[in-house]
């Protein structure tokens, strides 16, 4: 088998059998997104997302039965697990689902920070100077059915076509052609009339990303999550804070919701990269509980009025507001993301699992793909 350096953060830590062939055992496990929690309860999630990886992909059988081999394969490994370390909320569900909140551990992402630091890109630069602020969306565009991965484009742009009608402001929307509601997106900009208002850019590399990143005027927008997630998550249908929410006329839910341990969502890569390089954000945030408490320097929004009034409250900011928030976003995401004050999470279980099984075992680091 493989092996692959310990800097592979998203790991599973398999105990195997005397020559290495057969994973076992799985000390920890680090799952990167809910499909290697999740995949136990299906059996259908999509292999290579799916946090399993084996000696020889030729082991595995074929079709249905292999996701359904992978699906029984992670439920296995799971429930043997000592710990579960999760850094979003919403993967406590699966986690309630298959018994294993007892094992559960908090963690956040570890990032090298300092790869992100913006970079001026003159050229790009020149083209987008003439905006007052242009609006990176860096989420891909998923968001019509709770069946897939939802991101909650359509709020915002649904927020932004409010904003346009109503400032008819010198802004420009910059989108991704990625993701599976592309054509959806663009029959609502189209119904919405604010074509004017938007560009279509073709999917990029890191480097193109980083590009958008370095603008001065840029605020990065990522995903909202979906308005009947409750639907999916069925566990917080239950909750106290989504009855309230229901009742209410769901215009202004964050304070409802914030610190109800509901299946929300935080930052992902794409957030914690726009701020380590920096720049403003706006996206959905309810993961207070994973930053100690703390409300971070960004434009949070949920609901579609909730982000017309941080669109809003952008355009009567003036650049060296803008500015400051960035470096408060910047300064932020360092504290709890920056590789060097995130590995004492990830070394102390470390420490407590091999506490646990001072075997002498061969641990083998296999890295989980999102």
């Amino acid at each position: 088998m493989t092996r692959y350096s310990f800097w592979t953060i998203h790991q599973l830590l398999f105990r195997t059998t005397r020559g290495g062939k057969t994973p076992t055992f799985a000390q920890i496990v680090f799952p990167n997104g809910s499909g290697t929690i999740r995949s136990p309860q299906n059996g259908l999630r999509q292999g290579a997302k799916s946090g399993v990886y084996l000696p020889s992909r030729g082991h595995l059988p074929r079709g249905l039965r292999k996701y359904l081999t992978i699906g029984l394969l992670q439920r296995r490994y799971l429930q043997t697990a000592e710990f579960v370390a999760v850094a979003m909320t919403y993967q406590m569900t699966h986690l309630r689902t298959l018994g294993l909140i007892p094992k559960m551990a908090r963690f956040r992402l570890a990032w090298d920070t300092s790869r992100y630091a913006a970079q001026r890109d003159p050229q790009l630069e020149s083209e987008y100077s003439n905006f007052h602020r242009v609006f990176f969306m860096i989420a891909r565009h998923s968001w019509h059915s709770l069946a897939r991965d939802f991101k909650g484009n359509d709020k915002f742009i649904r927020a932004f076509a409010r904003y346009v009608h109503v400032r008819k402001p010198n802004v420009r929307l910059v989108l991704i052609e990625k993701g599976q509601d592309v054509g959806r997106s663009r029959k609502l900009i189209e119904s919405l009339k604010i074509e004017p208002y938007v560009q279509w850019v073709g999917e990029m590399n890191k480097n193109g990303i980083r590009a958008f990143l370095s603008l001065p005027n840029a605020i990065v927008v990522d995903q909202f999550w979906h308005d009947k997630w409750y639907e999916l998550y069925r566990h917080d249908s239950r909750s106290p804070a989504v009855i309230r929410y229901l009742a209410s006329d769901r215009q202004h839910p964050s304070p409802i919701l914030k610190n109800s341990g509901l299946s929300l969502i935080g930052f992902g890569s794409g957030s914690i990269e726009a701020l380590s390089a920096g720049r403003p954000l706006m996206t959905t945030f309810f993961e207070h509980d994973f930053y100690n408490g703390e409300e971070p320097p960004i434009f949070a929004a949920f609901s579609e009025t909730e982000i017309f009034e941080a669109l809003l409250k952008v355009d009567a900011m003036s650049a060296g507001e803008i500015a400051e928030m960035g470096v408060r976003g910047m300064e932020f995401v360092d504290r709890f993301h920056a590789w060097r004050n995130v590995l004492p999470l990830y070394t102390s279980l470390l420490e407590r699992a091999i506490a646990r099984h001072s075997t002498g075992a061969t641990v083998i680091n296999s890295p989980v793909r999102a």
